[in-house]
């Protein structure tokens, strides 16, 4: 009998579908996956942009320690970027760190990259090219005042 291997408690599945808009470059989002350590609950926050029009929407959801799931609007939670990080390749200039708040749960939270470069460059066929930023990051903060910490997967395109 061959050795059995454990797998991480906790991972992320991500998947779209239909991105036309982002290979045309006239859709951008911010996409934030986060696992707090404890208490255990999870955090999934999006921003998504027009950039022809500048609009913007926003939701997310938060994951309880009991399972519950609660849909969160746009005025439920902040994503705020402090610091920013500049690709040596593409020269598109990404949020680095970002600041989050979510106040109906107490959370003052603070993610950061636990590398900075970890932009992805694709070409599809020879006209179209595209860059995204998408990486683990750590995650740090407070939960009613009391510290919490945890980890996050970002995904930013088209900026």
């Amino acid at each position: 009998m061959g050795k059995s291997t454990r797998w991480p408690a906790s991972l992320w599945y991500d998947r779209q579908w239909n991105c036309g808009g982002v290979n045309k470059k006239n859709v951008a989002w911010d996409w934030l996956s986060i696992q707090l350590d404890q208490p255990k609950e999870e955090l999934m926050l999006y921003a998504v942009h027009d950039n022809k029009t500048g609009q913007h929407i926003g939701g997310g959801s938060h994951f309880g320690t009991e399972g519950e799931n609660l849909h969160l609007n746009e005025a439920d939670f902040k994503l705020e970027p402090l610091t920013y990080w500049t690709s040596p390749k593409s020269k598109k200039k990404y949020p680095a760190t970002w600041h989050i708040t979510v106040p109906s749960k107490g959370y003052d939270l603070t993610v950061t990259p636990l590398v900075p470069h970890q932009e992805l460059s694709l070409r599809l066929f020879k006209v179209l090219n595209l860059h995204y930023w998408e990486g683990m990051c750590r995650v740090t903060g407070t939960q009613h005042g009391k510290p919490v910490t945890g980890n996050a997967y970002v995904e930013i395109t088209n900026r």
